[in-house]
């Protein structure tokens, strides 16, 4: 989850120098490239604050390629998630719906009943050192 590191291009450079030829990097982050993020804007379910950093696919490739780093695989991520918290998120994505979306995510049993979406925008990134 590197967007909530102070400096993650550090890091990943400290990690990379303590790294073996055995040693393989996973780690996560959000697509700013990936269409729901380009779709939704400033109104992307996953630009928060706590959120310091923002990233795409492009550039993290080229991050890793020009610090000694090699991508061996991006995974894109598929979330579970509840209906409950689902609507919830819906909500301030289309505000238009608010009323019957403020009336389902009140509904309790939601919170117990679990899909899996994947909107292409949570990758996981595995990386080796070169």
């Amino acid at each position: 989850v590197i967007e909530h590191l102070d400096n993650p291009f550090t890091d990943l450079k400290n990690i990379r120098d303590k790294m073996t030829e055995k040693s393989i990097l996973i780690f996560s982050t959000y697509d700013m490239d990936s269409l729901i993020a380009k779709i939704l804007g400033k109104k992307y379910h996953w630009i928060m604050p706590m959120h310091k950093f923002y990233f795409t696919k492009s550039f993290l490739k080229e991050f890793m390629n020009n610090n000694g780093l090699e991508l061996v695989e991006t995974i894109t991520d598929t979330h579970t998630t509840s209906l409950k918290y689902f609507f919830i998120k819906i909500k301030v994505i289309l505000p238009f719906f608010k009323f019957i979306l403020n009336f389902l995510s009140k509904i309790e049993f939601l919170n117990k009943i679990y899909f899996k979406i994947n909107l292409g925008d949570l990758d996981l990134y595995i990386i080796k050192k070169k």
